[in-house]
């Protein structure tokens, strides 16, 4: 420990010290809350100050949401806007309609007729889209109803309307006005909305072909409601004094509501199986529940550090504080004990005051809960994530203590000093990263310092891809590795260094990467069958099908203009789609949208349908693509 450190602690009662060491979590916390990040579990507050330096590793991270709007104006005027043309995929198993938006027109085209207006006032002052990127529509799954707004203002409150699809030549039915915020049931039969009051206030109603008023304390967070799939229940928060939130349930069509916890701190809402999982804080403590629609709830986890919903949108994986001791004697050394002839040593004051202490473990347990069951992945761990794709993997990493020296009693100085030495010990020691299948044996990892975020599964689990990072200088190597049917990891390939969005298709043959990526442009790589290629020099944007063998690209962009070439690759056959493209949204089964001679100034551009086959012209001048 450095002087400086010594005399820094040495100034401060231990209570100070440990509120110094705390106010790391605090600060996360505000600017978490002034980024507008979502609502996430936080960890017992720390009896002793050390520990927080592996809070950092050990505590739920907050993720935050893109900052797009003053970064994508500055990108796009640049031309520099990287992947900037490639829309979020539909991902979607039925066929979907394209709405966009013309002037201050809403229109749809149905993939059977000519596209039909909708709407003529998306607009009342407000604003409804970004450039070519638009929002307030949303489709039903099976492509049956549509709901859409109109007459946005300059609060961002608009007016709500639902659509059947099978009747084009209907009109919209208006379910409210000043609507903020909704959500709709899976067949589209139910919609529950917020409202703006005439009051300024926020009223929680749900429409079913008649209005239900659920609450007027509903508070302006994100998840604050959530609507059933069946449409038949709706769960929501209500603020309790200045700073508590409780959660509540509601049988929609019947008055009264259940109290689902007290003290809510985090919400997921798992789609696939219909249910809620829910931290609720339980003394200085956090407990997680799941509740099903209809049912009571269940206890799940006490002493919860973390929760992530899995990717099938239906399993929770979560973390519990370890209840193991670190023992001081264990990890203290007597280093100023002076020998009193062969047999006999003085004892240090400190640490006979320490050698029977123990500490709290900052370590976790990780488990998978799915289908009732409980299912432990790993103990004795730092952190764990969910690999973000549907195979089921998670990603965990422990701290390799081999490397990890004894504190010497002789560079300390208080108990306070002795837990700041040990826990930045451990800290800055080497991670073992494995990945795992619950209820399957876990596979190290054999790089160090994984990206664990950016950690991939192939869709047909027979590959992986990862970024290893430089600690140093935060620079990354992209490697691949073969996953063997025992789940075990083997026939690693370092594949490119500073490699950008590495993606799988849907099929999972096939990785593809940007390398040499300066200005927006770099070059698109594939590496399938065993070995890497190029694919094109000049790329802007590339978008891989998540259910195909297929990546899209658009290369060879102009740097005034920002349009392109709109290209696809299959099995190593590169095809043009169109030339002049700014833009493009993949939709499903090989079908995708895009916008062609896009002019920045005027933000408008025409509008194409590519089939897999042929490109048709659907309008021209069209200013944005809705996004759902």
């Amino acid at each position: 420990m450095s002087e400086e450190k010594k005399e820094e602690l040495e100034q401060k009662e231990p209570s100070e010290v440990s509120e110094e060491m705390v106010s790391i979590e605090e600060s996360a916390e505000k600017d978490s809350e002034e980024d507008n990040t979502e609502p996430n579990i936080q960890p017992n507050e720390m009896e002793n100050a050390p520990q927080a330096i592996l809070e950092e590793e050990t505590a739920p991270r907050k993720k935050a949401k893109p900052a797009y709007t003053i970064l994508l104006i500055a990108l796009l005027a640049l031309g520099l806007f990287w992947r900037g043309g490639m829309l979020p995929s539909g991902g979607n198993k039925v066929a979907m309609p394209v709405a966009y938006a013309k002037g201050d027109a809403l229109y749809l085209y149905d993939l059977k007729n000519e596209p039909y207006q909708i709407t003529d006032k998306l607009s009342a002052g407000g604003n409804y889209h970004y450039y070519y990127s638009a929002w307030g529509v949303n489709c039903t799954e099976d492509a049956k109803m549509l709901y859409y707004c109109s007459d946005v203002d300059k609060n961002g409150t608009f007016r709500l309307y639902r659509k059947e699809l099978s009747s084009p030549e209907q009109e919209g039915v208006l379910i409210d006005e000043k609507v903020m915020d909704y959500q709709v049931s899976k067949n589209g039969e139910v919609c529950a909305y917020l409202v703006q009051d005439e009051q300024g206030g926020t009223n929680l109603t749900v429409y079913n072909g008649q209005k239900h008023l659920i609450t007027k304390e509903i508070p302006l967070l994100q998840d604050a409601y959530l609507l059933s799939q069946n449409g038949k229940y709706i769960a929501y928060q209500k603020q309790v004094g200045q700073n508590e939130m409780n959660l509540y349930v509601n049988t929609i069509g019947t008055e009264g509501e259940t109290l689902l916890g007290e003290g809510l701190q985090m919400t997921a809402f798992a789609k696939n199986a219909d249910c809620i999982y829910y931290v609720v804080t339980k003394g200085k403590s956090y407990n997680i529940y799941t509740y099903s629609f209809g049912q009571k709830a269940t206890l799940i986890a006490e002493k919860a550090t973390a929760m992530e919903l899995l990717e099938n949108g239906k399993d929770l994986m979560y973390c519990t504080q370890s209840d193991s001791k670190i023992k001081c004697k264990d990890i203290i050394v007597n280093d100023t004990a002076q020998a009193e002839g062969e047999k006999k040593a003085s004892k240090n004051p400190l640490y006979t005051s320490l050698e029977n202490q123990e500490w709290d473990s900052p370590m976790q347990n990780c488990y998978v809960w799915s289908d009732g069951k409980v299912t432990e992945v790993a103990k004795e761990i730092l952190q764990a994530t969910v690999v973000k794709d549907k195979s089921g993997f998670v990603l965990y990493s422990t701290i390799d203590t081999s490397s990890i020296n004894p504190v010497k009693v002789s560079e300390i100085q208080s108990e306070d000093e002795a837990r700041y030495a040990y826990f930045s010990s451990l800290a800055a020691a080497p991670r073992l990263t494995y990945l795992v299948r619950p209820g399957d044996t876990a596979a190290p990892v054999e790089k160090t310092n994984i990206d664990s975020d950016g950690f991939l599964v192939s869709p047909n689990m027979e590959k992986v891809a990862f970024q290893e990072v430089d600690a140093q200088t935060g620079s990354t190597k992209l490697f691949t590795a073969s996953l063997g049917k025992s789940k075990t990891l083997s026939d690693y390939q370092e594949l490119a260094a500073g490699a950008q969005t590495p993606s799988y298709t849907g099929s999972g043959e096939s990785l593809y990467y940007i390398t040499d990526l300066v200005g927006g442009v770099g070059k698109l790589n594939v590496f399938a069958n065993g070995e890497s290629k190029s694919i094109s020099e000049k790329v802007s944007g590339f978008s891989v099908a998540d259910d195909l063998d297929i990546a899209y690209f658009i290369s060879d962009t102009d740097e005034k203009t920002g349009n392109g070439t709109l290209q696809f690759v299959e099995k190593g056959t590169v095809r043009t789609i169109d030339t002049d493209v700014f833009c493009m949204q993949y939709k499903e089964k090989g079908n995708l949208v895009y916008i062609k001679n896009y002019d920045i100034a005027s933000g408008k551009g025409d509008l194409y349908y590519w089939n897999g086959k042929e490109s048709k012209l659907l309008d021209e001048g069209i200013t944005a693509i809705f996004i759902y």
